[in-house]
């Protein structure tokens, strides 16, 4: 098995379709790390053909990530948020050039969206470690990286001609995650379950 995509999810429910929609083709399979999802997350990840794990969270996002790392069979892992997407142009070129290649990590480039889903900006692509050996494992409770393991380790990094773009910060789904987590919080007060 050449690639496995893991994702880590919470209350995913508005993007996750795309995003695994966009994996059609270029991974292997597919591993959800979920931590405690209320909407339709877990049933929108099974429609697809994920393998689901859960995952209680503990504010660590580099054990939630590495969670889903543990349980990847492919060689190499690619590793995407829900609210992002591979862009369609670039993805056919991912298992090639990771068989002709055969680096340790790659860079690839994240869009940001910022604005409304109506009239949005997009920044130019950020250089980010996504691709990578598996084996690696990340580090960092909240701005987890795992470049510095792949260089510590001597590891080769080259840079992967793949955009992946992200939602996240599009007005509507900051709002949504807000809210969610809004409601969580005062469920958690009141003793009711949040949902």
């Amino acid at each position: 098995m050449l690639l496995s995509a893991c994702l880590i999810t919470k209350d995913e429910e508005f993007t996750l379709s795309r995003c695994l929609e966009s994996l059609t083709g270029v991974v292997d399979e597919i591993i959800v790390v979920d931590t405690g999802s209320k909407d339709k997350t877990v049933d929108i990840a099974r429609d697809h053909g994920a393998k689901v794990y859960f995952h209680e969270w503990d504010g660590d996002f580099a054990t939630a990530r590495n969670a889903a790392l543990e349980r990847a069979s492919g060689e190499y892992v690619l590793v995407i948020d829900a609210d992002e997407f591979l862009d369609p142009m670039d993805k056919r070129h991912i298992r090639s050039k990771l068989l002709e290649s055969r680096a340790d990590g790659y860079l690839v480039g994240v869009v940001n969206y910022t604005g409304t889903s109506a009239r949005y900006q997009t920044s130019s692509p950020v250089q980010v470690l996504r691709v990578f050996k598996n084996g690696y494992r990340y580090s960092g409770s909240i701005h987890e990286q795992v470049l510095p393991a792949v260089i510590d380790s001597g590891g080769r990094i080259e840079t992967l001609n793949l955009r992946i773009h992200h939602l996240g910060y599009l007005y509507e789904f900051v709002v949504y995650k807000a809210k969610r987590a809004e409601h969580g919080t005062l469920a958690k007060r009141t003793g009711q379950r949040s949902g």
